[in-house]
């Protein structure tokens, strides 16, 4: 739900608060003390999307942070069934969206060897359910959820992989019906390509070039890769 600085293929590249969200090992990487990030999505159908985060550098003790998300599914509208026949039009349902609270840690192994890990309690609600007999069920639903992630800085010309594995969790119950969140495994690497050409150029210029294999329980695998060009370390173009 978080706008991706590389087209989707985050989880080598990336430092600070924004971390939390694609691989909390990175998060460690903080250059300053403090760090926040601020995230809005716009997405298709009235559904937006509002995302925070905030992570604290303690030096040899690693990094902490905290980190929230919320989603707005925009006006849904119930009805209920009419005894004589079709429909009613109940209009908007009250208490629908979805919540992810979480806290953070992350810490360097040794000079190349990054860990990090979020704890999450996540829920969704969607709205109440009344029935003939006027009992009314509240269709809502929290769990704890985990995340794992690894980073890893090889010798060779900088390149560096991830991997992180999200929603670790177990089953919600609806109802009768149990529910898996999408436990997600994500594998990528990242290289600045720069190298190849001068191993001795300055770091503020760069072209980074970044993949992502990421197979979801949920639905199909799919590969993602950007790019991105980095002038003097003031301007930065991505795609």
């Amino acid at each position: 739900p978080v706008a991706s600085a590389l087209g989707g293929a985050y989880t080598a590249v990336g430092k600070g608060a924004d971390a939390i969200f694609y691989n909390p090992a990175a998060m460690a990487e903080m250059n300053s003390k403090f760090n926040v990030s601020l995230d809005y999505t716009q997405w298709i159908a009235d559904i937006n999307y509002y995302a925070g985060a905030v992570a604290w550098n303690l030096n040899d003790y690693g990094a902490v942070g905290l980190s929230f998300l919320t989603v707005n599914y925009g006006t849904i509208y119930g009805t209920s069934i009419n005894p004589l026949g079709g429909y009613i039009d109940n209009g908007p349902v009250n208490n629908v969206g979805a919540y992810s609270i979480g806290l953070s840690y992350a810490k360097y192994i040794n000079a190349q060897f990054l860990v990090g890990g979020n704890m999450r309690l996540v829920g969704q609600d969607l709205g109440d359910n009344t029935f003939s007999n006027g009992v009314t069920i509240k269709n809502d639903a929290s769990i704890l959820a985990f995340d794992l992630g690894v980073k890893y800085y090889t010798l060779w010309n900088d390149f560096r992989f991830g991997m992180v594995i999200r929603n670790f969790s177990s089953d919600i119950k609806r109802e009768v019906y149990a529910e898996q969140l999408p436990l997600t495994f994500t594998m990528g690497g990242a290289i600045d390509l720069l190298d190849f050409v001068n191993k001795g150029h300055s770091k503020k210029t760069s072209l980074l070039y970044s993949m992502d294999f990421i197979h979801p329980n949920s639905h199909s695998e799919e590969f993602d890769m950007g790019l991105q060009y980095r002038f003097l370390g003031m301007l930065a173009l991505r795609g």
